[in-house]
Formats: structure tokens, C-alpha cells, sequence
């Protein structure tokens, strides 16, 4: 069966439509920096241009078209395939929904029933592979995925003539691979009754959580683990870097030990190391030590090294969560 065979089968639009927004960025404003929600919460986002791939079956043809930030809006909330279809019948394709449609959703309040995500799609193909949109197009032979960092910290309303031609084709390109892997992709899910509807239960719960965070909660917790954090360096008369430093803690836990043993190591590149990480049998066996002191210190390192990750989580979920009340 063909993709159109498939959705047909499970009951949803066989007119496609692949949508792919493409956005202002920068060094310090990016998603190697933020998550999804804050990204699409701040200030400084921006449109640079929306890609779509349509699938029309009055007469079986693709079209690929570009619209300009001034256009998008006009776009998404007036379309009309030929058939009368608009986005709320229609199957939306997108690669990395968490992005693509929250975007729909928050800046249009369009959020369509029926949303199928690349990425879902390959990660079922295989779980263990990358699932960029570039290594996807080269490991399906399909044409190269462009380079988007030539747009980097660019308005559209700075670009040239030419930059904007570029862009236009590179958002062209995009949606073009994103079209065929769907194509390709969507029958190899070997439920597709299940698993299609499913996929879209469970974007829904991200776009529209159920579960209630509490950010002063939040707050309190992390304060509770700072100030726990500085009572137990307190208790054991150490800083934080000597019990975070590698070589410091080392020559401190040796001097806990004193008479019974050496603190334990293990193999590394470039020979024995202190085996302290917190799945090594050496740091299980100084947490269980006859030696209290040898177990505080211990505690203490395994507190300072993993609660900071804790706290930072923490604020995280803070941040998103502001990002998206």
C-alpha cells in the first residue's frame, strides 16, 4: 500500500499537506541553547518563511510553495485546496511536531486533528539511527538537505534579493525531502490503525498538558536542595570545589581512609583512574564503608556533582512552563 492507501485505510484525509516553518535565530537565541516552548515564547521570535508541500487530487499533482513572513498568517488561516479542504481536513505532515505545530498553535491557533510527524515515522523505521533531516535524506538517496546556518542572525527584512532567493530554495528543498520521506516512510509503520492515532494522542499531550506544575513548589524545592547542599559541606568542614575537584577529593578521601585502603580506580585511557562515578563499584563500596566519614564524604561528592544537574532541571521546567501560561 501507498501512503494515500494508508491513511485512507485508518480513516484520515488523503489530501497532504507538509508544512515546514523556517525562523530567525542566532548565536545566543537558538535551540541549541533554549527548548521548544521558551524559543517559541520569546521576544525575539521571528518568521523568516513557511514551506509547503501540497498534495492536490483533483489533478494528482505536488506543488511546493514559499510565503514570506507577511504571508504565512494570510496563508494558514484562508487555505483552500481544491476539494474546499482547509487544515482542519487535511492530513499536516511536519518533521519535529514539537516545533512546527506548537508554532501553528500558539502564533495561529490552529492546532488540526490530524498531524503525522517524520520523526515519528523513522524513529519507528529505527529507533537507533539519527534522525536529522540530513542524514535521513542521504540514507534514502534523496537530494542534500541545504545549509541553514547561512541565514544565521538575518531578518528577513534585511535580506537581499539574492539571500532571499536562497532561502526560498532552501525552504523549498526542505519540504521537498520532508514530502518523499513521508512517502517512503509511512508504510513501514506496521500499525498504522494504532500507532498513527496514538503518535497524535501523545503530541496532544504536549501540546496541551494535563499534568498541573506547580512553580512555586518548584522554587521551594530548589531552594531546599541549595540549602541542602551547603549544610552537608557544612557538616563534612569542606568547600564545594574540593569535593567536586577530582584531585582534591581524592587526596581528602585518602586521608578519610587512612589505614583501610586506597581510594578505588579503575581503568581509563591513558591508565588507572579514580573509580568515583556513580555506577563504579568504588563508589558503591565508600557509600556501604565502616567508616562514616569515608561514607559522608562520599555522599557529599555524589550531592554536589548531581543535585546542580537537579536544580537546573528544575529551573528549566520553571522557565518552559512560564514560557507556555
Amino acid at each position: 500500500m501507498n501512503y494515500r492507501d494508508i491513511l485512507q485505510n485508518i480513516g484520515w484525509p488523503t489530501i497532504c499537506l507538509v508544512l515546514d516553518f523556517e525562523t530567525y535565530f542566532d548565536s545566543e537565541y537558538t535551540l541549541s541553547k533554549m527548548s521548544i516552548p521558551e524559543y517559541v515564547a520569546d521576544d525575539r521570535f521571528e518568521f523568516t518563511c513557511l514551506g509547503v508541500w501540497e498534495l492536490r487530487l483533483v489533478d494528482d499533482s505536488d506543488i511546493i510553495s514559499f510565503y514570506g513572513p507577511d504571508e504565512i498568517g494570510f496563508y494558514l488561516r484562508t487555505y483552500q485546496g481544491g476539494l474546499g479542504e482547509n487544515l482542519e481536513r487535511c492530513t499536516v505532515v511536519v518533521k519535529n511536531a514539537k516545533f512546527d505545530i506548537l508554532i501553528l498553535k500558539e502564533k495561529f491557533g490552529i492546532n488540526p486533528p490530524h498531524i503525522i510527524d517524520i520523526e515519528d515515522l523513522s524513529r519507528h523505521y529505527d529507533a537507533r539511527m539519527k534522525h536529522d533531516l540530513a542524514t535521513l535524506a542521504k540514507m534514502f538517496k534523496l537530494k542534500a538537505k541545504g545549509d541553514t546556518m547561512q541565514f544565521k542572525g538575518l531578518h528577513y527584512e534585511e535580506l537581499s534579493e539574492s539571500t532571499k532567493a536562497d532561502l526560498s530554495g532552501y525552504c523549498k528543498g526542505d519540504v521537498e525531502i520532508e514530502s518523499k520521506l513521508f512517502k517512503i516512510l509511512l508504510p513501514e509503520i506496521s500499525n498504522p490503525h494504532i500507532e498513527i492515532p496514538l503518535a497524535r494522542h501523545t503530541l496532544q499531550l504536549y501540546l496541551e498538558p494535563k499534568i498541573v506544575f506547580d512553580i512555586s513548589e518548584a522554587r521551594k524545592l530548589k531552594d531546599k536542595m541549595e540549602q541542602e547542599s551547603e549544610n552537608i559541606l557544612e557538616k563534612i568542614g569542606h568547600t564545594r570545589k574540593e569535593i567536586s575537584g577530582n584531585k582534591s577529593f581524592v587526596e581528602i578521601m585518602q586521608a578519610a581512609l587512612s589505614g583501610d585502603g586506597t581510594v578505588p580506580t579503575k581503568m581509563g585511557k591513558r591508565g588507572p583512574i579514580p573509580a568515583l562515578a556513580k555506577t563504579d563499584e568504588g563508589t558503591r563500596y565508600l557509600l556501604t564503608h565502616p567508616n562514616q566519614e569515608v561514607r559522608e564524604l562520599m555522599q557529599a561528592r555524589q550531592s554536589i556533582k548531581s543535585w546542580p544537574l537537579h536544580i537546573k532541571r528544575i529551573q528549566k521546567m520553571i522557565k518552559d512552563r512560564k514560557s507556555v501560561v
